[in-house]
């Protein structure tokens, strides 16, 4: 389970979701509600994205190309910079790790 903080800095938004950088050289991307998108839409798009990660993992000749997939998490909370929970606009269930390299 996880706890994430929006930091100035240390998150960038998407069109679905927003990635959360952390110290340790991981990114997390949580997908959020869409106000014009179902929520099955949403999730269509999550589970297209985990999918590709695994294959693409897997595959010796594509894992220098991706970044490291670490799978998917729970997130139990997303804090502003005021640490209010910001959870309710996120689906905490959709959710995985990834690695990055600042730069």
């Amino acid at each position: 389970m996880l706890l994430l903080r929006r930091a100035p800095g240390q998150f960038q938004i998407g069109a679905y979701a927003v990635v959360f950088f952390e110290p340790q050289g991981r990114a997390t991307k949580v997908f959020r509600y869409q106000p014009l998108q179902k929520e099955q839409h949403v999730r269509a798009v999550f589970e297209s994205e985990v999918r590709a990660y695994e294959i693409a993992s897997k595959a010796i000749e594509l894992q220098t190309l991706i970044p490291r997939y670490f799978g998917i998490v729970k997130v139990t909370d997303i804090l502003d910079e005021q640490n209010q929970s910001i959870a309710y606009q996120f689906i905490p269930n959709l959710a995985y790790q990834m690695g990055f390299r600042a730069g």
